[in-house]
Order: C-alpha cells, then structure tokens, then sequence
C-alpha cells in the first residue's frame, strides 16, 4: 500500500434548509457512532424513537465534523421522521452494502414472520 491514498471525497448533503459539505465517516467517527449505539442499547426506549436516535446520532457526527457549530440536539431537532436508517447509515459509511443486505433481510422477516415457514403439507 504504500504511496497510496485512501480518498474520502466529499459531497453535498442539504439538512434544515442548509447545503454541507461532508464526507462519509472515518474508522474514528464509525467507532464514535458505534459506542452510542451501544449506550442506547442499554437504554430501554419504548416510544419508537430509537431508531431515530440511532440515525440522528450518525448524522451528527457526519455534520458537526462539518460545522463544528452543529450540536446533536439541532440534529435531532431537525432530522426527518421519515429517514430510512440503513439507507442513511450505508450512505454516510457507517454500514457496508453488505451489512445493510443482511439487515433488511432480518428486518422482512421479523416484520413478516410467517414467511419463511412452510405448511407441513407443502
């Protein structure tokens, strides 16, 4: 590897009517969201909102490492119920293509947990 570089170039993501440039998430960024997703674990959310969480903590750290003004609560404040999280994780680089494949397989059949069963007549 070596004289090669690793490039992250950035992008631009648009969050509360304001355009950033950011990158995806650095292995220290990755770690950072990692340790909050394991204290929200630990958390017993019942009102739905861990998701959210989840998901506004990555953007988070994504957005405050362009504006170090950005404070999570803003983020949290401001993210959109409707952020689809493996999405957004996978596109921020928190979550590779794979791991999201096996998560939405996990998520189909805990939402549909009939379909992997066959009747004993079949």
């Amino acid at each position: 590897m070596e004289g090669q570089v690793l490039t992250n170039a950035p992008f631009d993501f648009e969050f509360a009517g304001k355009k950033y440039s950011v990158k995806k998430a650095n292995l220290r960024q990755v770690m950072e969201w990692q340790r909050k997703v394991s204290e929200l674990s630990k958390k017993e959310i019942k009102d739905g909102t861990e998701d959210l969480s989840i998901v506004s903590f990555a953007l988070y750290v994504i957005l405050h490492a362009a504006d170090a003004s950005i404070d999570e609560n803003f983020v949290l404040d401001n993210a959109p119920g409707d952020t689809d999280l493996l999405s957004t994780l996978k596109q921020f680089g928190f979550m590779s293509q794979q791991k999201v494949a096996m998560a939405e397989v996990i998520k189909n059949s805990l939402a549909n947990p009939q379909s992997g069963k066959t009747s004993s007549g079949q």
